[in-house]
């Protein structure tokens, strides 16, 4: 089972990717062989709504300072006021 615990790595399809298009097609089907949770799938899917990046905060992290912009969901609501 995928879970929100479970680091990318710890997943067996995701270490042996091929260098052939037919190997990774193969391998990449092989993700849908395991369970995943409805958390993780609600986190990818609002990720991919809103143009986010999907991943821990370190690789979140990473991509905002290589691009230079946001790549997680801003605070809801309104600034505060400054007083």
């Amino acid at each position: 089972m995928i879970t929100d615990a479970s680091p990318a790595e710890s997943i067996p399809p995701f270490r042996p990717l091929g260098d052939l298009w037919g190997q990774t097609t193969i391998l990449n089907t092989r993700l849908f062989d395991y369970p995943i949770e409805e958390s993780v799938l609600k986190r990818l899917r609002d990720a991919t709504d809103g143009n986010y990046a999907f991943g821990d905060d370190r690789f979140e992290a990473e991509i905002e300072q290589a691009l230079q912009r946001r790549v997680t969901p801003a605070r809801a609501g309104r600034p505060r006021k400054g007083n």
